[in-house]
């Protein structure tokens, strides 16, 4: 269940000057490096907490959607993301969910 607090966190792969993030697959990478720090530290990664980290692709442009649930789980992974999304001038962007539309 959703609450009030939920949001979405989009990291997108390009820099605020619209140039293209490489690799290619940066995202995937990202997401499974930090699949294998919530495994070192909580000692498994199960389905539903992939679920709070997935890469997307949107008009061509690869990104990382974050749920702001992750924070809960593993603030020092969540951090984590930010900075490099931070360190490496990637844009970010947030949605607040709409829980009426979730729930229809």
């Amino acid at each position: 269940m959703f609450d009030s607090g939920h949001t979405i966190h989009l990291i997108h792969g390009i820099d605020h000057d619209g140039k293209a993030f490489r690799p290619g697959d940066w995202a995937e990478r990202l997401r499974d490096a930090v699949a294998a720090f919530h495994r070192e530290h909580r000692g498994s990664v199960d389905m539903g907490y992939l679920a709070y980290i997935s890469p997307f692709v949107e008009k061509d442009v690869k990104g990382l959607r974050i749920d702001s649930r992750l924070r809960d789980l593993t603030p020092v992974a969540y951090e984590f993301l930010f900075n490099f999304a931070k360190e490496n001038g990637l844009l970010v962007t947030t949605k607040s969910l709409d829980i009426a539309a979730i729930a229809n």
